[in-house]
């Protein structure tokens, strides 16, 4: 997942440091604790639930983002990457940014994906 991170930060024209949140697929805490050590980004960054769900399996960032919404920790203009992997060698990453609109909150998939 740190690759996939990595490039879609440089396809995005951003330094790891300008994205609010990170969420990770919740597979396992030592991954997510992994992931955050590589990237060098602080685990308060880092939004993980697994301690209390553990391995949601595909729905777990959708979850996040549902669980951060409800605890407003989204706010407009924040840049989300959602990164995930599964079976074998598959991972992929995107960026998305929170906007708010007259129905509350949504979200805005920017350009860069890897």
């Amino acid at each position: 997942m740190e690759s996939a991170v990595r490039g879609v930060v440089d396809k995005a024209g951003l330094l790891l440091g300008e994205i609010d949140w990170i969420i990770p697929h919740q597979a396992n805490a030592r991954i997510i604790e992994a992931l955050t050590e590589r990237l060098g980004v602080a685990a308060a960054r880092v939004y993980s639930n697994i301690a209390r769900y553990g391995n949601t399996s595909a729905a777990s960032i959708p979850i996040c983002l549902d669980e951060m919404n409800e605890l407003g920790l989204l706010k407009a203009g924040q840049r989300i990457m959602l990164c995930t992997f599964g079976t074998g060698f598959t991972w992929g990453a995107t960026l998305i940014s929170w906007v708010a609109d007259s129905f509350g909150q949504q979200l805005k998939v920017l350009p860069a994906r890897s």
